[in-house]
């Protein structure tokens, strides 16, 4: 590649954005000024704003991972269970439920070991206000 190309290059990045900050506030404006403070040549591209809120899925096989990173934050867990769900006509199911609380936060880890998504809620003060939501 000649010098001009390679310069060219490592001078105009593209940066994508893919965020969950919504288009009603400064947020998306004082990224891209931090951006482009560091980086002026930088060329940005928006892809999407509207994502959920923290929807990060995670693998049922990934449980106890996830499980040892909220408990490195909340400390040991107020209850954890694992109950059966028995309908009639429907095979029994099983659920590992995990509850942490520190403070005015909790924390709720719930998932289903048949299957490949489990959930995890964090909620502060009356719990109504959701700080973030892994699925």
């Amino acid at each position: 590649m000649p010098w001009a190309a390679r310069n060219l290059v490592a001078r105009n990045p593209i940066i994508t954005l893919t965020t969950d900050f919504g288009t009603n506030d400064h947020f998306i404006g004082t990224m891209k000024g931090v951006i482009l403070s560091i980086e002026p040549d930088a060329q940005i591209i928006d892809i999407c704003h509207s994502v959920q809120a923290f929807d990060v899925r995670f693998d049922t096989k990934d449980t106890d991972r996830v499980a040892a990173f909220v408990k490195s934050r909340y400390g040991a867990p107020v209850s954890e269970t694992r109950d059966n769900i028995e309908i009639a006509g429907k095979a029994a199911r099983q659920i590992y439920k995990v509850l942490w609380e520190k403070g005015d936060e909790r924390a709720v880890l719930v998932a289903q070991p048949d299957k490949r998504r489990g959930t995890l809620s964090v909620s502060r003060g009356n719990f109504d206000e959701e700080i973030y939501r892994v699925r």
